[in-house]
């Protein structure tokens, strides 16, 4: 109650964290004071940037935490450090891919959601949510929620 969580995101070159990358093994936090110095620069960077948009926030932080795409690589397995699911590049939209690439899998009781069933983003994984459903009820649940008074 009475508490709010913000997120602030960006994207960043894996190779600038390269050099503590043969550790991606190493639990986030047990790493070098240099690579974790250069977390905390960026983020106390881009903590600026985001209070001078919004300054009623400066002193209400309680907790602070910095990721990097090690960290990525250590609690989500990815490669690279990828954080958003399928490479978000033109080919992935093409016709094969899209038709895919869909919540029903044709695997009896394995459907598919989140955003890369759709689009990049909160609200590709929100349309993929809807479209995941839809499979798991057998129901046009867009269609629906375009019939529901007030929406």
């Amino acid at each position: 109650p009475n508490k709010t969580t913000c997120e602030l995101l960006t994207m960043l070159p894996i190779e600038w964290f390269q050099q503590w990358g043969d550790h991606a093994e190493q639990k986030p936090g047990s790493r070098s004071a240099l690579y974790e110095n250069i977390k905390t620069v960026i983020a106390e960077k881009m903590w600026a940037q985001f209070v001078s948009q919004f300054p009623q926030l400066h002193d209400k932080v309680e907790y602070f935490s910095v990721g990097s795409g090690l960290t990525n690589q250590f609690y989500y397995a990815a490669p690279h450090g990828e954080m958003y699911g399928l490479d978000h590049k033109v080919g992935r939209f093409q016709p094969r891919n899209v038709i895919e690439l869909r919540p029903n899998t044709g695997i009896p009781g394995l459907v598919l959601t989140g955003q890369d069933v759709y689009a990049c983003g909160v609200c590709g994984a929100l349309v993929g949510a809807i479209l995941a459903t839809s499979v798991v009820l057998n129901t046009d649940i867009h269609g629906l929620l375009k019939t529901q008074p007030g929406r």
